[in-house]
């Protein structure tokens, strides 16, 4: 204690007077050892905290309706894309052979998922995964570079996957499955054609499109279907089935293509790919 009171008067008797700081004076000992500015600077850092952390603090009922008006959206778009082909399907199943059957419930449905998941879901995933609070955002500019790389890969996976199945199940270009595969091939690259406008309504948040669009192109889709059968039109029904499907990615194709040239607030040039053949040619 006599060592802690020498070590005390020294330091004190170091400083002058004048460059001293301000103390507490009274109150119990622990406060009595505060010096006053460094109390008076850590108070205004503490409320400049407070109150930085409510500025940026997060809104819940503007979170909360975001989040609800994604799940609407996205509600609707798949609840009617998912029941319209559930009431169709029951009545067109009748209208088939086992055989025609077979291929119109599995494997044509299977070629048509394979080809498209493989041509863009990777791309997709990689463009809809920007996050904005990591601090590396892409541009939409940057987006669309990525998103037209789906159509030369996806006319790739095309070919080879129309010329496996031709080639696996030894069909002649005649055969009704092969005409119907490379239908449906046709249909695939109409469908992706859309793609890049898909994800970029999916970043910028234009979330009415698919509301709008897939349910008009499934209802579509069967009521082609529902003509070429009922109206006895003497073509094959694996065909038709083809024929139905490029209906629907037509109506894909033209509703995302109409609404961003007519309604969205960006220019055709920059939707088109011609700046990323200029950016691969550089």
């Amino acid at each position: 204690s006599a060592v802690g009171g020498r070590r005390a008067a020294l330091c004190t008797c170091s400083r002058p007077a004048a460059s001293r700081p301000a103390r507490f004076e009274g109150g119990p000992p622990c406060f009595q050892i505060l010096d006053l500015p460094l109390v008076m600077m850590a108070m205004t850092l503490l409320a400049g905290a407070v109150g930085t952390a409510g500025a940026v603090s997060p809104q819940p009922d503007s979170d909360a309706g975001a989040v609800m008006a994604v799940f609407k959206y996205n509600f609707a778009a798949q609840f009617l894309s998912r029941i319209i082909p559930f009431l169709y399907n029951g009545w067109f199943v009748r209208q088939l052979n086992a055989d025609d059957c077979a291929a119109y419930a599995l494997q044509l449905p299977l070629f048509i998922n394979c080809v498209l998941f493989l041509s863009r879901e990777g791309f997709r995933r990689a463009c809809l995964r920007n996050n904005s609070g990591s601090g590396d955002v892409l541009s939409d500019e940057e987006i669309l570079k990525v998103a037209w790389m789906i159509i030369p890969f996806g006319l790739f996976v095309t070919f080879i996957g129309s010329l496996f199945v031709l080639r696996i199940k030894k069909l002649k270009l005649s055969d009704p499955y092969a005409k119907a595969t490379l239908i449906i091939g046709f249909a695939c690259m109409l469908e992706l054609l859309a793609e890049p406008l898909y994800i970029l309504s999916q970043t910028k948040k234009y979330y009415i499109i698919r509301v709008y669009t897939e349910p008009t192109a499934t209802l579509l889709r069967c009521l082609t279907t529902y003509i070429f059968i009922k109206g006895q039109i003497k073509v094959e029904k694996l065909v038709v089935f083809a024929l139905s499907q490029v209906v629907y990615a037509a109506c894909i194709f033209i509703g995302y293509w109409t609404y961003f040239l007519l309604f969205a607030n960006i220019r055709t040039f920059d939707l088109l790919p011609f700046r990323f053949l200029l950016y691969l040619s550089c």
